[in-house]
């Protein structure tokens, strides 16, 4: 994915990566905890975007959890969906 979240928008499915280690730091501070691993290799669909902090602290939220992802966490953008709130 690089470095260019504005790639990513409200609705869009990802991929998050496998290789994710637990109590790991992502992209300035993102932690992945251990309850996180159950979404490794799963399509999540964004439903938040945030770079309130810097263009290098982005966090995103999405649909089936409440955790926060980086960037670096996701493996690839998957398609776009309609996303009714």
């Amino acid at each position: 994915m690089g470095n260019n979240y504005k790639l990513l928008e409200i609705g869009d499915k990802v991929l998050i990566k496998e290789n994710l280690k637990v109590g790991e730091e992502y992209d300035n501070g993102c932690c992945f905890v251990e309850d996180m691993s159950f979404y490794k290799g799963k399509k999540l669909t964004i439903r938040y975007i945030t770079d309130k902090f810097s263009p290098n602290h982005v966090r995103f939220k999405v649909k089936e959890n409440g955790y926060s992802w980086s960037l670096s966490m996701i493996e690839q953008k998957v398609n776009k969906i309609k996303f009714n709130f």
